[in-house]
């Protein structure tokens, strides 16, 4: 099945990875589905929430696995109707959505958007997924926005449910770089916000919070277990 979805163009790619090659695209995607599976969060019964999907990254590698369903959303229009084009046509499970949601990428992809994060409900039943990616979703959020998406994963996801996701880190106050794009974080100011989603986290790796600067701090959230 894979060899019969085509590559998304080249620009799509360079906004999804920045400035890499076709070989570093491919590799990311396979390497989340990876990261996926080693959780446990790819089975015959998985309904996965794919947030930021992009131009089908993750999606197009998702395709040979045995996970019930996919929805995937995106902010970008040409993205997703290259996703519905490309690969919904080719797997029923698979579901790609446009919101015309405002960010800080519209420095990179120059679409505005005509609707604050902050007022986007997920429109998505209560606990419809048992598990979600934000894959460099966090990494180009201010604080308010990320409590608000937290929040919305509360509610989508189903207990027992897990959330895979990165965040960037600041050493000290937060910040945006010039760019305008990435965005980084207090890591107590970040866990706060989890911890008052109703969620908890662990780290794939290291010691929490790992990390300062451009590294990606991968984390599992669920839902926090009443003593």
């Amino acid at each position: 099945m894979e060899a019969a979805i085509p590559m998304p163009p080249h620009e799509y790619q360079l906004l999804v990875c920045g400035p890499n090659d076709v070989a570093e695209f491919a590799e990311t995607g396979e390497g989340l589905v990876r990261m996926l599976t080693k959780a446990g969060m790819l089975t015959p019964t998985t309904a996965l929430l794919d947030v930021g999907c992009g131009c089908g990254r993750v999606a197009r590698y998702l395709m040979k696995t045995p996970l019930r369903s996919y929805v995937g959303f995106d902010r970008h229009p040409g993205m997703i109707q290259w996703c519905q084009t490309n690969l919904a046509s080719q797997d029923a499970r698979f579901t790609f959505d446009y919101f015309s949601l405002q960010s800080t990428y519209v420095a990179w992809d120059e679409h505005a958007g005509n609707l604050a994060v902050s007022d986007f409900t997920f429109p998505y039943a209560a606990g419809q997924f048992s598990a979600v990616l934000l894959a460099s979703v966090f990494t180009h959020m201010p604080i308010g926005e990320i409590r608000h998406y937290l929040h919305e994963l509360t509610r989508t996801v189903h207990p027992g449910g897990k959330i895979l996701l990165s965040v960037f880190f600041a050493a000290g106050e937060p910040y945006v770089l010039t760019e305008g794009v990435n965005v980084f974080h207090r890591p107590q100011e970040f866990f706060a916000a989890v911890t008052a989603a109703g969620l908890q986290w662990r780290a794939l790796a290291g010691d929490t919070p790992p990390g300062v600067g451009f590294t990606h701090n991968w984390y599992i959230l669920e839902h926090a277990r009443v003593a």
